[in-house]
This record gives C-alpha cells, structure tokens and sequence, in this order.
C-alpha cells in the first residue's frame, strides 16, 4: 500500500528486493527477527528489530525495541528532524552533543524507558524532494500512516495500542503534534480540497488516542505566513515578505508549489490550514511536553533560527493554558519560562503512559 510514493529512482527499484533478500528489511512482524540494540542498554533487557516495513516506499520503515515482559507494553515513537528533507530513524541511538535533554542523551532516555517497561520505536518517512506535489503534507501523512501500522499491529508486537507518546525533534516534533491532532480532527475536508482523494486512506483509518506529545525544538505549526509571521514572532515586527524572500524556492518545496503564483491560489489557503496544528487545539488535545531551550529569542534572520525559536513554544503554551489543555513547557535561552513542577521527559513519559 503507497502513501504519498513519488516515482522511485533506478537504485531505489532494484535496492529494494536485495535489501530485502539480505534481511534488511522485514515484513512478517509475525516472526521477527531480533539483533543486538544500536545503543548500549547496560544491562536493560529488552528486544531489537530494525527496518519493519510499513508501506511501498524505500523509507517507510521502523525500527522497535521492546522491554522482554509478558504485560501489553506503552510504546514511544520517535519521528527525526531534518526539515523533512534530511534525517533518519537513526538519531536516537547516539548521543547529540548540541542537543541536551534533561541533561542526558537519546541513548539514556531510551535506556531508562526501556527499564520501565516503556517501549521505543524510531520511524522513517518519505522526504521532501525537488518538483514533489504534496509539499509536507507528504511526510506528515507517512507519519500518520506509521504510527496506524504500528497500532494495528499493537497485539501481535506485544503493545498496548491505547497507550502510545509521540515524540520528536525539530520536524520530528511538528509532525508528531501535526498526527496527534489529525485523529478525529476536523482537518480532512481541507485536505481533500488540496490532494486527490486517494491519499486520504491513511487519515480514514482508525486510529488509537495519542496520549501525550514530546517536543523538542520545535515548530508550533506549519502555516508559515499565518502563523508564524503575526503570531509567533509577532514581536519583531516581520513581514512575511521580510522573512521568507530568501528562502523562496524551499517555501515552494515544503509546499509541493511549482511556481510563485501558485501560492496566491485559494488552494493554498486550504493547504495553510491543513498544515496548521494551533486551530486545531482544544480542551481534548493530548497533554504535550515541549522544551525549545536550545536556540536563543534572537531575530529570527535565518531559517534555523526561525524553526526552533523559544516562540514556538510560547505559543504553544498559550493556546493549550487558553483551552485548559494540560502543557509542559521549558522555552528560551537565556530560559524565559519554565514551568513549577519541572517535570523532566522520562517523568513526563511514565506518568502520562501509566497503567
């Protein structure tokens, strides 16, 4: 089943049947074969499967390590970063020296969820690439897509589908909010207006309620001139214009857009909507963990800036407190805000996938 598959290269046609016929790839989620873990566990005991297959394209996998118990596990499933057009399902397993979380790493965080019967999962997804239609509405319903297959499968991995925490880093934590929030949203009928409607098969299926998302660096939403202009970064006086002129030809990419004039369309209008997680917040939205403590409140000049701006998490933390929606919130360097309880991320998992 395909989702959002652009024409596959010539590497990628022939790859992918030796890859597979390496073991590189898995499709019998019956019969797993499992490896040694990436990261050192330090006694942890746990299981490893690498590149589960969930869909057609030759980045539609995950990898999936699973605590050796005999109780239906809570799972955590990392999304990576990169702007959607970099990155892999590989980042959490070593240590990221610019990216502290509670003063740890990945590869502990993963240790110490591991220890408490929380199971961790890491996907890939489809990238944006040059000349693609769909923009980022592509990697985001890969996503969605992912996180079905694996609830799906929830019995046969020894999961429990109703306990499941998206987590992500820069993209990775967009998209993870963007899929908690698309369950039971109002969101498909603007989607359906921009994308033919044989795409939307992913967002018709039946999902399980996500129960929380962790963020880190990351962007509030993906309506670019809608939000972030007069919202997020409403401080500094910035025109659209003023910000993204030099960024013209990937502001067209993210949104699938062929020329200029396109984005001036009433579709985009639609588009900008589907790709807006902050309308979409309410008193039912997921409890959300967001620390965006590793990029200053500087001018945002330049696109890294921008995205992982502490306003993105400030005005994240407006619209949930606005709709009583619960919020963890750690944002600014030198640090702006951080909230009382001080709730660290592993705390933050185990509470929130509690039994």
């Amino acid at each position: 089943m395909t989702y959002f598959n652009p024409k596959l290269s010539t590497f990628e046609r022939y790859a992918q049947p030796l890859l597979g016929w390496f073991g590189m790839e898995v499709n019998d989620l019956e019969n797993l074969m499992f490896s040694s873990p990436p990261p050192s566990l330090e006694g942890v005991n746990a299981k490893f499967a690498r590149n589960i297959r969930y869909g057609d394209h030759s980045r539609n996998t995950f990898d999936i390590l699973l605590p050796k118990t005999n109780e239906p596990c809570p799972l955590v499933i990392f999304i990576h970063g990169g702007s959607f057009v970099s990155g892999n399902k590989e980042y959490i397993y070593y240590d990221d020296p610019e990216v502290l979380i509670d003063n740890g790493h990945y590869p502990s965080i993963i240790k110490d969820l591991l220890a408490k019967n929380i199971a961790v999962a890491t996907i890939n997804y489809p990238l944006l690439y040059e000349g693609n239609k769909e923009g980022v509405l592509s990697p985001l319903m890969n996503c969605h897509h992912a996180i079905w297959y694996i609830s799906t499968h929830a019995n046969t991995l020894g999961l429990d589908a109703d306990r499941f925490l998206l987590a992500g880093t820069s993209a990775g934590g967009g998209a993870a909010l963007w899929v908690a929030h698309q369950i039971g949203s109002k969101k498909k009928q603007q989607i359906e207006l921009v994308l033919p409607g044989s795409t939307l098969k992913g967002l018709s299926l039946k999902m399980p309620k996500i129960k929380a998302v962790a963020m880190i660096n990351s962007q509030c939403s993906y309506d670019l001139e809608g939000r972030w202009v007069p919202e997020v970064f409403n401080d500094y006086n910035l025109t659209f214009k003023m910000m993204f002129a030099p960024f013209r030809h990937s502001i067209m990419s993210f949104y699938g857009l062929t020329n200029v004039k396109e984005y001036f369309l009433e579709r985009m209008e639609y588009y900008r909507d589907a790709v807006d997680m902050i309308s979409v917040i309410d008193e039912h939205s997921p409890e959300l963990w967001i620390d965006n403590t590793h990029v200053s409140q500087a001018i945002p000049f330049n696109a890294s800036i921008a995205s992982h701006h502490p306003y993105h998490a400030r005005a994240l933390v407006d619209h949930y407190r606005r709709y009583g929606a619960k919020v963890t919130a750690f944002y600014g360097d030198p640090v702006l805000h951080v909230d009382r309880n001080k709730e660290s991320l592993v705390k933050f998992i185990s509470r929130t996938l509690a039994a």
